[in-house]
């Protein structure tokens, strides 16, 4: 069909600026014959419509779309050898589309127990389709990688709690007894989390984290560990007669 007839709004169509160009002649004048076969007729709106395309500077501008009634009329106007050849051409473009059209068109059955079937078939169909949508877009925003300034501020909030926790319980804070409260805070974020190191967390497991940082406290094992390198006994044990 060389781009002489294009389909558009499930229509075949083709365009003042086709025209145009394949009659040599100026644009304008196509836009001003297709105007005054709008005077004389009541119809025309059926077989003509307005849209926009770009010119050669990306400009929007105003063109035609019509029909093959619409073309016939137009090109019954324009004369010539050439003018002949290319209207048998656009003739046998619209056939041609036209066919394509009708040839993808859904056959809806006369039968109309087999047509509620049809559509019943279709709904099932559509209704699946969007249902794995949802699972997908609900799978994705379940696996989106936390943000970065979010990551950043789990971080923070760990140091701070393992300063505080330290602080609050009179512990030295040697080198040591804070590796020791990160490496259970850390374990409790991953528990949590149900990741193995924290750059695995995910955009779902923020309000968790947090929730667990504000509310920790070093498990028994930590804390022996810690007031061992205190050389404190973790559970003082009462003497017997005091």
């Amino acid at each position: 069909m060389n781009n002489l007839v294009i389909m558009k709004n499930h229509k075949a169509v083709t365009t003042s600026v086709k025209i145009a160009e394949d009659f040599e002649k100026d644009h304008k004048h196509v836009m001003r014959d297709i105007r005054e076969l709008e005077k004389d007729m009541p119809n025309f709106g059926l077989m003509f419509f307005e849209g926009l395309e770009p010119d050669y500077y990306n400009r929007d501008r105003k063109v035609y779309y019509m029909n093959r009634k619409g073309f016939v009329l137009l090109a019954m106007g324009y004369n010539g050898k050439k003018a002949l050849t290319f209207k048998s051409d656009y003739i046998d473009a619209f056939d041609q589309m036209e066919d394509h059209i009708k040839s993808n068109q859904i056959q809806i059955p006369k039968d109309p127990f087999i047509a509620l079937k049809l559509m019943f078939e279709a709904t099932t169909q559509n209704k699946e389709e969007v249902e794995d949508v949802k699972n997908r877009v609900v799978n994705l925003e379940e696996n989106v990688s936390i943000d970065p300034g979010k990551y950043n501020y789990i971080g923070r909030r760990i140091s701070q709690k393992v300063r505080q926790v330290g602080k609050e319980r009179n512990w030295t804070m040697n080198r040591e007894q804070a590796a020791l409260l990160y490496k259970d805070l850390n374990k409790a974020v991953a528990e949590v989390s149900g990741v193995r190191t924290r750059s695995q967390l995910r955009e779902k497991h923020f309000d968790d984290v947090m929730d667990l940082i504000d509310n920790w406290d070093p498990s028994t094992a930590t804390r022996m560990l810690i007031h061992n390198l205190e050389n404190v006994e973790a559970f003082p044990i009462a003497k017997e007669g005091i």
